[in-house]
Formats: structure tokens, sequence, C-alpha cells
């Protein structure tokens, strides 16, 4: 068959698919992977920037497969999905719910949009180098499976999208009825993720992913219990600087002062704005106010 004569007659757009499965989906199905091995063993920075790396590439896949840019939104996982819900319409993404498996109590979750903002605090690029420390729930885990289930299930393959210039937008096809009446149907894209969901030697890679995956996981599938409840972790701004010059020892006071200008003086920090202060503007007020107290120059 020749390339002109393929479904769609769009052989630009069959490129651009593969081009975004490559670069956003291949990519986030091996971060959420890696996300979810990193909350069993308790590397939770990691969690954090790599779930939200995950679930802003498959977002912007489906922008893009859209024929949208999805340059103006930047890093911003609010915004992406808030886009996202409007472009899938009859494919409801935001749906939440404690999976019926779980035995734990805890579900404080309310909507997706309070979720992604947990995430977005604590996966932020400054968060890297845990600046604002971080709290992860034990529903974290379980909210992350459900919405890249749901996210994810809405790339689709080349041809199930329209044809170029047609009227059908897509959401009249035998697909995407598909995706609608039974919740738990997904395309097989090939990628990272389906290859473990078909893989039928068992694997440790297998494991970190369906694990007490209650979205992705099979009938059938042996879960084995991993640690729950909360876990936190102060940021060390605040224990080595900010506390310490807000503190009544004057001696104290004048070696965390040194340790605060050095910090401002060689280490990257989050500039705040006006009414809205940073990280740096914080510690430019510790100091201050250290100077005034101690009457330290």
């Amino acid at each position: 068959m020749n390339e002109e004569r393929e479904v769609g007659g769009n052989i630009l757009f069959r490129y651009k698919c593969q081009l975004v499965n490559d670069l956003f989906v291949r990519t986030a199905d091996e971060n959420y992977i890696t996300a979810r091995w990193c909350v069993t063993n308790r590397l939770y920075v990691d969690f954090f920037w790599l779930s939200l790396h995950c679930i802003e590439k498959y977002l912007k896949a489906i922008i893009l497969l859209h024929d949208e840019s999805s340059k103006k939104y930047r890093h911003n996982v609010i915004k992406l999905f808030t886009r996202v819900c409007v472009i899938i319409k009859p494919i409801k993404i935001d749906k939440i719910q404690k999976p019926e498996l779980l035995l734990t109590k805890d579900w404080i979750y309310n909507s997706t949009i309070q979720y992604l903002e947990h995430l977005q605090k604590f996966g932020n690029p400054h968060n890297r180098y845990l600046t604002f420390g971080y709290v992860h729930l034990a529903e974290d885990l379980h909210m992350l499976d459900q919405l890249i289930f749901r996210i994810r299930r809405c790339i689709w393959l080349f041809e199930h999208y329209p044809k170029q210039n047609s009227d059908d937008d897509g959401w009249h096809s035998a697909y995407c009825n598909e995706l609608i009446k039974d919740e738990k149907f997904c395309a097989n894209l090939n990628l990272p993720l389906d290859r473990l969901l078909s893989q039928k030697e068992p694997s440790d890679v297998q494991k970190a992913l369906l694990n007490v995956n209650t979205a992705f996981a099979p009938i059938g599938f042996n879960h084995t219990s991993i640690r729950s409840g909360l876990s936190a972790h102060n940021p060390p701004i605040g224990y080595c600087i900010l506390e310490p010059l807000a503190g009544d020892d004057p001696k104290r006071a004048t070696i965390h002062l040194q340790l605060a200008k050095w910090t401002l003086e060689n280490v990257e920090l989050p500039k705040g704005s006006k009414g809205d202060p940073g990280v740096v503007e914080q510690i430019q007020e510790a100091i201050d106010a250290a100077k005034l107290k101690h009457g330290l120059p």
C-alpha cells in the first residue's frame, strides 16, 4: 500500500503520533514505573518528582495529538489537566474514588485538582533539593495509579484518530464509544507500560508496576503488602537556618547567620514576588530579624 493511501490519508500525522509517543508517552511510562518503585522503597523525593513528570507528559501528549500546542502551559499540570478535560469531553478523567481493595480508612482527596496541587507542591523542580520538604500520604500512590490509567487510555493509536479534514471529531468512533462504555478499556500502544502488562514471565520491574496497583493489575495478580501511612520530612532551610536565627541564643544565631549568608551567595533558591515571598526573601528577612534581635553586624 502506498504511504499516501494509509489510514486517514495523513502521513505527517502518523509521524507526529510516533514522535509524540516516543518523546512523551514512552518516557512518561518509564517515569511512572520508576515512581512506583520509589514509593515502595520509601524514596519520596523522587516519587513526587517523577509522578509530576509523567502526568505532565501524558497530558501534553493528548494536547499535541489533538492538534494544539502544549508550549503555553509550560510545566503547570493544573492548567494542562483542565485543558485536557475540555479536549476529551465525553471521557471523564477526573473521577476519583477509594479503591475497593484498599484497607486503609484514610482518603482525604476530594478532587483530582486537589491531588495535582499536592504533587505540584512537592514535585516541583525546586524540591529536587528538598527545599520545601514533603508530606507523603498513603493515598498518594493509589491516586497516581487511578489518574495515570484514566489519562493514558485517552492516548489513542494513529488509526483511532479522525481523518484529516473530516467532519467527524473522533468522539463518535467505535473506539471512543468503547472507551466511554467500558472504563477499563484502553489501547495497547506497544510502549514500556503495555509491554510490562502483557509480559508473561514475572519480573521485578513488572512487580514494581503492578503490586497494589488496583488500576492496572489484572484480576488474580498476587499482591504483597507494602508500608503504608504518612511520611514527612521538614525542609532543611527551616531547621538549619530559619529556626536557629529565630532563637534566643546569640552565639547560635551568629553561626547560622554566616550559614544563611553563605547559602544565599552559593545556592540557587526560589525567589518570590511582591506579597508572596520565596525562600530567598524568607532567609533575608530572618537574617535582618536576627541582626536586630541580637545586635549583630
